[in-house]
């Protein structure tokens, strides 16, 4: 990963920040992962995705909200597309955006979630000379039983002739980018399945494997949870897909599934003098506005409302949630028992990134009263 020296500098204050967070809330990092929703309108009505079961209406961020964002990205260390909404319904307007992203930071960082519907190799050739570094694709299983049952809305043999389609065009081209990387929601529904589809995503040529557990949020999955029993089996299946594809792809098992730690994966132990460290690396904004905490956690903490990026970012919201995880009081609900990769991300030892020293920024010290927002 080659970094600007702004962005290198944003990494080492990010990391004096979180050694020596400030009893006010506020930090001097900007954030690292900027998470933007383009729209909330899909094509699937997947079994877990909480839109499925809700009556919201569907809708696509304005361009002048879009606009108010992108100046962030100069310092951000990944952009990505991201949401309940699939991006491919209306690419003209996706690659538009990705467009003013570019010119705002050539260098970015910048991929995209789709459910790979809508992905043909066609589409891959555009976002591939657009510049994009990776798209990561959310599939559950490698049948068609179980992939059309999971993903309603899917066709496994659309899917499977995209996939053959694209990986043809890579090796004509002789390039693998943009990255191709797997994404895959278990429970007990599905979770026998991970063989299947290490061997899936050996076949098409990914590059990364991310493993998640399901958050129940609709009616009945939450019998689906994995159970002890389920675990110990999951332990097996996950030495067995390390030892046999480990060259062929990184595969991460989050740790919210429950599993023992990863030797191989050091920065899952890293430690922090804060509870997490996500209020101090990432913005998610969605498509109507709204700010959000985490991905896991459907609340937002707060709405832009007309407000700029740094207003919200040092706002009394983030500052109230970067107080709490730094004294370990009033901490969310939702947040007490999480157990999610991202609460360690960008940490010492985190995959693809750089070794760099910390660099306290210019600004208030440490413990200072800044009453910005």
């Amino acid at each position: 990963m080659q970094l600007s020296a702004e962005k290198l500098a944003n990494i080492g204050t990010f990391l004096d920040e979180i050694n020596s967070p400030r009893r006010d809330g506020c930090t001097s990092n900007a954030p690292l992962l900027l998470a933007i929703e383009a729209t909330t309108r899909c094509n699937f009505k997947c079994v877990h995705c909480s839109h499925t079961f809700t009556n919201q209406m569907p809708t696509d961020m304005s361009l002048e909200l879009f606009q108010d964002i992108v100046p962030a990205v100069q310092s951000a260390l990944e952009l990505y597309l991201f949401g309940d909404g699939e991006v491919l319904l209306d690419i003209p307007r996706h690659l538009a955006m990705i467009s003013r992203i570019y010119q705002q930071d050539p260098a970015c960082a910048l991929g995209f979630s789709t459910n790979g519907k809508l992905l043909t190799p066609e589409v891959y050739g555009l976002y591939s000379t657009a510049g994009v570094q990776y798209i990561q694709l959310s599939i559950d299983a490698a049948t068609r039983e179980l992939y059309e049952a999971m993903r309603r809305g899917g066709n496994f043999g659309e899917l499977l002739g995209n996939l053959e389609g694209i990986l043809a065009l890579r090796r004509r081209s002789k390039r693998r980018r943009p990255q191709l990387r797997l994404a895959t929601v278990i429970s007990k529904q599905n979770y026998r399945q991970l063989p299947l589809l290490a061997e899936f995503a050996k076949r098409y040529d990914f590059s990364c494997w991310y493993i998640n557990a399901e958050y129940p949020h609709n009616p009945g999955r939450e019998l689906l949870r994995l159970t002890t029993a389920d675990l110990a089996e999951l332990e097996r299946i996950r030495t067995d897909i390390v030892q046999n594809y480990s060259l062929s792809y990184f595969a991460l098992f989050d740790p919210s599934i429950g599993l023992s730690g990863d030797r191989g994966e050091k920065w899952l132990e890293s430690k922090s003098p804060v509870f997490c460290t996500v209020p101090w690396q990432r913005f998610e904004l969605k498509a109507n506005g709204d700010v959000k905490l985490c991905p896991y956690f459907h609340e937002p903490i707060c709405s832009m409302d007309g407000k700029s990026p740094l207003e919200v970012w040092n706002g009394k919201e983030f500052r109230r949630i970067r107080k709490a995880f730094t004294s370990g009081t009033d901490i969310p609900s939702y947040c007490i028992n999480c157990n999610l990769g991202m609460k360690r991300q960008y940490l010492p030892g985190f995959p693809g990134m750089p070794d760099v020293p910390h660099i306290r920024a210019q600004g208030p010290k440490v413990g200072e009263d800044v009453t910005a927002g």
